[in-house]
């Protein structure tokens, strides 16, 4: 059976407030009318859920049930770096690189902020931006607070509205 949008809201209820998915219709043994619907077990950290023995992610299935499609080709970003926040107001469409830019600080980076680190052989702050696999220096700094400016300024300048500010506690 292919899972159409007649079929998905006959099964579920979305509730746009919490972005949460609810039974309406048990699926299996393991779905009970009214509780919450899915599970976190992907790999990369989404919540799923399993419908007519297919495996969805929560988000792209948020932005079927409200939108009618699902677009194949691009990702569906979550605004607020969440990624178990699947209400239909934090998701957006995005390109791969807006995806990308929307990304916390990774969990090695010593600086407390995305795209500053420190040099070593300058003695300096670091800023720079990565855009489609390419490094754009901004500049070196005597003063932290200077490098963190600067590479807020270039993310935002870079990405836009996807400029993520997500693990800058200092940039706060």
């Amino acid at each position: 059976m292919k899972l159409s949008i007649d079929v998905i809201r006959e099964y579920l209820q979305y509730d746009m407030e919490t972005g949460w998915f609810y039974w309406k219709k048990p699926s299996s043994d393991k779905s009970k009318v009214g509780s919450r619907a899915g599970r976190s077990r992907s790999v990369g950290g989404y919540r799923q859920l399993t419908l007519l023995w297919r495996t969805m992610y929560e988000h792209r299935l948020a932005w079927f049930y409200v939108h009618g499609e699902v677009p194949v080709d691009r990702p569906i970003d979550h605004i607020n770096g969440n990624k178990w926040d699947n209400r239909i107001s934090n998701l957006r469409l995005a390109t791969p690189t807006e995806n990308l830019a929307n990304i916390r600080a990774k969990r090695d980076n010593v600086s407390g902020c995305k795209n500053v680190h420190w040099c070593t052989t300058k003695s300096r702050w670091i800023a720079k931006v990565k855009r489609a696999g390419r490094s754009i220096h901004i500049g070196t700094f005597r003063q932290y607070d200077e490098a963190v400016t600067a590479a807020k300024e270039a993310r935002i300048k870079t990405f836009g509205a996807f400029a993520s500010q997500l693990g800058c506690e200092a940039d706060t």
